[in-house]
């Protein structure tokens, strides 16, 4: 397997490019809601209107409180257009109580739509434009703030690498609250020329599917691990996937190879990316052609990537410009331009990005001996009967040990994970082992890990 050229994606630097560019699609259809139908020319009329009536406001903090992702979408490139900053998620989960807002949810978008157009004015793509909530897995978030230029050549380095086709069909299902969401399951589809179904709700993804037939998914590997097991079960492709589905990129969890064995029976692939909502958020991904088991990718053409003792360092147009109102949090992981992510990892001969785990994961015993939590997991979830796996450290006086959380079935066998962890050599070191219904989750299907202590 070799690399390739990248595609041809014309570059530009701001939001009013963006729109402008996309409404050249016409009459294509760019929003489907079941029998709903809403050409690109419709979309950017919507937004420029709802735009022009937020003119009046001046650099206001707009939180977008939209259910239905058609709306959330008019909404948000209205608020950037107009020159106002757009918060994603929500104030109390950022720390961002002393924000004076405007809301906009499904109700009062509507008076914005009858608003007539007016001329909108350029602004600077350098600019803080959206605030949206900071990865990790913890319980401290907090507010990214970006800039048009990072999200747009985040948005085109990615189409870069991995093809964006026009007239692809997608189901949105990642939320824009999310920014992986704003990026590779909205701008993407949107600046290739593609379509995006609204799905009616979580519950109701599968069956959407069936109706929609996409092309093309974004989705948290959590949901591609479902549709394996479905196609399994059934050996439906049509009922798992809607029956066209070529290619899935994920992030926000690791993808197991494994789904990929599944899924290439029927012409279709898993590709992983890697990314931080400080990065706008993809710093790496697969391509089409070109990809490598257990890696999240080669780096977007945007960024440069180094490791520095063992950590996973950024830089390049797409940086963040800090964290709202935390001056000293922004010093700790901004420097010189460069952004540590806390991610550590490594990059082979030929590019490629492979994670290794997190920083501030890692389990240090008072003996000095150290686990990486995320390999562990690894090991342990490849043991059969496995569905997932959790590793945390706990304080036993003032000894470190592990307590393992697991997600099992009936063919699991107790045995095999201690001769997992004889083999490790950790087995000394092991509080307890919790057998759990479920374990705790983000939106984007990534795993909850208690704050260390």
């Amino acid at each position: 397997m070799r690399n390739y050229p990248l595609y041809d994606v014309k570059h530009i630097d701001d939001f009013l490019q963006f729109i402008n560019q996309i409404e050249k699609y016409g009459d294509i259809v760019a929003f489907k809601e079941r029998e709903c139908e809403w050409s690109y020319i419709s979309f950017c009329d919507d937004v420029k209107a709802v735009a022009s009536y937020l003119l009046k406001y001046n650099r206001k903090y707009i939180l977008l409180c939209l259910k239905n992702s058609r709306l959330f979408a008019i909404a948000y490139f209205a608020v950037v257009l107009s020159g106002n900053i757009a918060v994603l998620s929500g104030r109390d989960l950022m720390n961002l109580e002393d924000i004076d807002f405007l809301c906009i949810d499904d109700n009062c978008i509507g008076d914005m739509l009858k608003s007539g157009k007016v001329p909108i004015p350029k602004t600077s793509e350098l600019d803080v434009c959206t605030i949206a909530c900071s990865s990790g897995t913890t319980s401290y978030k907090k507010g990214v703030m970006l800039s048009q230029k990072n999200l747009v050549h985040d948005t085109i380095a990615g189409m870069e690498l991995y093809k964006y086709e026009r007239g692809a069909v997608y189901v949105n299902f990642l939320p824009y609250s999310h920014l992986f969401g704003i990026v590779a399951d909205l701008m993407g589809p949107l600046y290739s020329g593609g379509t995006i179904c609204v799905v009616r709700d979580k519950l109701h993804f599968f069956e959407d599917l069936t109706l929609y037939k996409p092309t093309n998914l974004n989705l948290p590997p959590v949901l591609v691990k479902t549709m394996c097991i479905m196609l399994k079960r059934t050996n439906n492709f049509e009922k798992a996937t809607g029956g066209r589905l070529k290619k899935i990129m994920c992030a926000g969890a690791r993808l197991d190879e494994s789904y990929n064995e599944v899924l290439v029976n029927y012409g279709c692939r898993a590709y992983s990316a890697y990314g931080l909502t400080e990065c706008s958020p993809c710093v790496t991904m697969s391509r089409d052609e070109y990809y490598k088991n257990g890696s999240v990718g080669l780096v977007l053409p945007c960024c440069n990537v180094e490791i520095v003792d063992g950590e996973v360092v950024v830089s390049g147009s797409t940086i963040m410009i800090g964290y709202y109102n935390d001056e000293e949090a922004t010093k700790r992981v901004l420097i010189d331009g460069k952004l540590y992510t806390g991610d550590m990892g490594y990059i082979d001969e030929d590019g490629f990005l492979f994670l290794t785990g997190r920083k501030s994961n890692l389990i240090v015993f008072e003996d000095g001996n150290k686990v990486v939590p995320e390999l562990l997991e690894d090991k342990i979830n490849n043991i059969e009967g496995v569905k997932e796996s959790l590793v945390e450290s706990v304080f036993i006086g003032s000894k470190v040990r592990i307590l393992i959380k697991l997600v099992n079935d009936q063919a699991f066998d107790i045995n095999k994970l201690s001769e997992l962890l004889v083999s490790e050599g950790i087995v000394s070191y092991v509080k307890e082992i919790c057998m759990e219904k479920e374990l705790e989750k983000n939106e984007l299907g990534k795993i909850i890990r208690r704050k260390k202590l």
